[in-house]
């Protein structure tokens, strides 16, 4: 899975169908065939921390992304509910950092890592996105990260797309990159621009990695 939300509810759905028999048998009504439950659901962090592993990822790397400061953002469902996911410690994960940590990036530490962006409001109520949203920045920022990486293309599109129209509703400035993490992984493995969609990204990271030497 690429996207925290789509992560947690079908690790979510798994998980309460394997406990009760009575919703199991609810769904395979409902879809007319049987549900199989043995599928393993991973995030790509899970794929990248564990199945690859750490060392081997960092033995790739031939690109180090010295000099960025990045905020890792989780979210509320990357590692959530408690019980279900088993990514990581649900109120204290260290997955992200680990991965970044090791294809050579520092990581700050900050206040709303795991707090909602609002990203199920995105369309409906978008003074609550905006709100949520600007926190998260603020946070980041006064941690000392210099760009944000998430595991969530909702959260990336509420920090990303909306970080300019924020800027302008509390008159500041945060000119934060906000990358998904296959980006920085991509990068640091020698990856071309061309193929990690730097370009479309709404705030130009280029001027951050040409900085960093990372271009």
């Amino acid at each position: 899975m690429a996207c925290a939300s789509c992560f947690s509810r079908l690790k979510t759905a798994q998980h309460v169908l394997g406990e009760s028999d009575v919703k199991r048998k609810q769904v395979e009504k409902a879809i007319a065939a049987p549900v199989k439950l043995d599928s393993n659901v991973k995030h790509l962090l899970e794929i990248l921390a564990k199945d690859l592993g750490l060392e081997r990822l960092a033995a790739a790397v031939n690109k180090p992304l010295s000099g960025l400061k990045v905020a890792c953002y989780y979210g509320c469902l990357l590692t959530r509910p408690t019980d279900v996911p088993n990514l990581d410690c649900a109120e204290a994960p260290t997955i992200m950092e680990r991965v970044i940590e090791a294809v050579g990036a520092e990581t700050v530490a900050w206040t709303h890592r795991l707090e909602c962006c609002g990203a199920n409001f995105t369309l409906s109520r978008p003074g609550v996105v905006i709100q949520l949203t600007n926190a998260i920045l603020e946070s980041a920022k006064a941690a000392g990260a210099n760009c944000i990486m998430v595991g969530c293309p909702l959260c990336h599109g509420n920090l990303d797309i909306r970080q300019k129209e924020i800027e302008g509703v509390y008159s500041t400035s945060y000119g934060l990159p906000v990358f998904y993490l296959t980006q920085l992984v991509g990068l640091s493995v020698g990856l071309g621009t061309d193929k990690l969609g730097l370009d479309a990204m709404m705030v130009n990271p280029m001027p951050l990695l040409k900085k960093k030497g990372l271009l």
